[in-house]
C-alpha cells in the first residue's frame, strides 16, 4: 500500500495535480487548505473549486479539512461565523465557491485520516491533535488511544454539522496563539486545524503528519512531521515507512 500525501493546496491545484501525475499511488491525501492563497480573486476560488469538487469525488482521494477550508464550507450558515478565517476570506470568493461545490461536496471532506505504518498509524489532520485533547487516563492500551481519538473527531464532525455548527466544540476552536478577527481565543491550545507546530504536545503511541513547514518532533512512541512548504516538498508513507520527497523542477 502506497499514501501519497500533499500538505496546503492554497489554489495551487495545477501544482498537486502534477505532483500526483507523477506520484502515482493507491490513495492520495490531500492535506487541507484548498482555497486563499493571498490575493486571488473569485476568478481563481471558481478554478480551485473546480478542482477540488473533482477530487472530492473520486474514491481514491481524501481532502482533509483545513481552517480556511472550513471557513468557506461552515462560516456562511447560521451560527457558523466563528469560524471564518479572516486571513484571504472574502464574500464575492464564498458566493463563487458555493456556486460549484453543492451541500454533498462539503460532506466529503474528513476531519481526520489514518494511514497505516509501521508499529503504529499515521494519524493526518490540518494542524495536529494536541495531547490536551486525548486525556491521560484512556491510554491503558493503544487500542484505547486510537478509539478516543476516531469519537472525538467523530463527535466534532457531528458537531461540525448539527445545527449550531460546532459551535464551542472543543477541537474546532482557536487557541490563544492562532486566533481570527471571527474567532476568541478562549482554548489554552488550539484544535486539530489551528494548534501551532510551537505549542504541539505529541500524543504518545501516536504518529501524525501535517502542515506548518518541515519540522518534526519525535520521542520514544511517537512521530510527528509537519510537510507544508508551499508544494516543493510531499509526503510518501509505503510499507509502514514515511519518507519526504522534493518536488523536482
Amino acid at each position: 500500500m502506497k499514501s501519497l500525501i500533499i500538505s496546503d493546496c492554497h489554489d495551487k491545484t495545477d501544482q498537486i495535480q502534477r505532483i500526483m501525475d507523477s506520484e502515482p499511488a493507491d490513495e492520495v491525501i490531500l492535506h487541507s487548505d484548498f482555497f486563499d492563497e493571498w490575493k486571488k480573486t473569485e476568478i481563481t476560488a471558481v478554478k480551485t473549486a473546480r478542482k477540488v469538487q473533482e477530487w472530492l469525488r473520486d474514491p481514491r482521494i481524501k481532502c482533509v479539512l483545513g481552517n480556511h477550508d472550513l471557513s468557506y464550507g461552515w462560516g456562511h450558515r447560521e451560527g457558523g461565523r466563528q469560524h471564518i478565517c479572516s486571513s484571504g476570506w472574502t464574500k464575492e470568493k464564498a458566493i463563487a465557491i458555493h456556486s460549484i461545490l453543492e451541500p454533498a461536496d462539503w460532506l466529503r471532506f474528513q476531519l481526520h485520516h489514518w494511514i497505516d505504518g509501521w508499529e503504529r498509524p499515521f494519524l493526518v489532520t490540518h494542524a495536529g491533535l494536541h495531547l490536551e485533547y486525548v486525556q491521560r487516563s484512556v491510554f491503558k492500551t493503544h487500542e484505547q488511544r486510537l478509539a478516543r481519538i476516531e469519537a472525538l473527531c467523530q463527535d466534532a464532525w457531528e458537531s461540525l454539522n448539527s445545527h449550531e455548527v460546532g459551535a464551542g466544540h472543543k477541537i474546532l476552536g482557536c487557541g490563544p496563539e492562532r486566533t481570527s478577527s471571527n474567532s476568541i481565543a478562549t482554548q489554552s491550545v488550539g484544535g486539530l486545524l489551528w494548534c501551532d507546530f510551537t505549542v504541539l504536545k505529541p500524543i504518545p503511541g501516536i504518529n501524525q503528519t501535517f502542515g506548518q513547514k518541515i519540522r518534526e518532533i519525535r520521542s520514544k512512541t511517537s512521530y510527528n512531521v509537519c510537510i507544508d512548504t508551499a508544494l516543493r516538498h510531499y509526503a510518501v508513507v509505503q510499507d509502514g515507512s514515511l519518507h519526504i520527497r522534493e518536488v523536482k523542477a
